[in-house]
């Protein structure tokens, strides 16, 4: 008898070439002052909370998901001409806390952070979006219910913007690759087991068809 399929399989070092944006509606992007310096604080992304339908699935940042070695900065709107800070110079920082992974920025004296600063205080901009690379995931749940866990990931930045809570349907690799799984498993005579899930799913977000 074929294996159940609903069961989890896990893909790792995958979309090594293609960064994901994701958007999380954040009520507590704060703006703090002390010093005479004002910050931004905010969630960047919560733990273990399962997103919007992202076009056919939902997606979960498990715990500590995110590797915070590399170089990592923070915009406004994805657009890095418009930058508030980076993690080299101490500018950018992260911290893991039991609901998700938060962020803090110290506001430059420009036009770009003089802009930020009014328009978190008018609403305008009132959530974090974060670009990551590398997801080392779990596919989960039956085929009409399907959620991706991602246990590990190369976050990339983080930024302000006015978009809703995670609406983003995902991008194409991804989107490939689940469209893969649900065919390769869409008949009741034909479900391959774990490993062989995974080594398809490994090849076709690799672009290797």
């Amino acid at each position: 008898m074929g294996r159940h399929r609903n069961e989890s399989f896990r893909t790792e070092n995958t979309v090594s070439e293609t960064t994901i944006k994701r958007c999380f509606r954040s009520s507590e992007l704060r703006i703090n002052a002390t010093g005479g310096k004002e910050t931004i604080t905010g969630l960047a992304v919560p733990w273990n909370a399962p997103s919007e339908d992202l076009g056919g699935f939902r997606e979960v940042f498990q715990r500590d998901a995110f590797d915070l070695s590399g170089e990592m900065f923070a915009d406004i709107e994805h657009d890095h001409t418009r930058k508030l800070g980076r993690t080299g110079p101490g500018t950018l920082r992260f911290r893991s806390s039991p609901e998700g992974l938060r962020f803090e920025v110290d506001v430059p004296n420009t036009t770009v952070g003089r802009d930020a600063l009014e328009e978190v205080r008018n609403g305008t901009l009132d959530a974090a979006s974060i670009a990551f690379t590398d997801p080392v995931c779990e596919w989960r749940g039956p085929k009409n219910n399907l959620t991706r866990h991602i246990s590990k990931a190369t976050l990339q930045a983080v930024t302000l913007t006015s978009f809703p809570a995670y609406p983003q349907t995902a991008g194409t690799v991804t989107q490939r690759a689940l469209e893969a799984y649900r065919s390769r498993t869409q008949h009741e005579d034909f479900q391959p087991g774990t490993d062989t899930l995974r080594r398809r799913l490994d090849l076709i977000e690799r672009g290797i068809r």
